[in-house]
């Protein structure tokens, strides 16, 4: 980002788009907040071979902060992808997949 003035501009320009959608939100160093709360750090990803997107911005939910990170205390869902032995099952009960 030092080396390409354009791609801080587009970081910075991001970042605010995602206060103004209150995606994210600016703390006061200083005083910061009260209760449990989780920084979440974030770096860009280049790729200057992508025609639609030349940049984006990762957030590292695995980031560990005292030996914890985000991603441990997240539920985990249900599976969202079919079972493949039902799949393939079905797939044979007729002549004519």
């Amino acid at each position: 980002m030092l080396k390409n003035p354009d791609v801080a501009t587009a970081y910075r320009e991001t970042l605010n788009d995602y206060l103004d959608n209150n995606i994210i939100e600016e703390i006061d160093k200083d005083k910061g907040k009260e209760g449990n709360i989780w920084y979440l750090p974030h770096r860009m990803v280049v790729r200057d071979d992508n025609s639609t997107t030349k940049f984006r911005i990762v957030f590292d939910g695995s980031a560990k902060y005292k030996g914890i990170s985000l991603n441990e205390y997240l539920d985990a869902g249900p599976a969202l992808q079919s079972d493949m032995v039902g799949v393939l099952l079905r797939f044979r009960l007729y002549s004519i997949a």
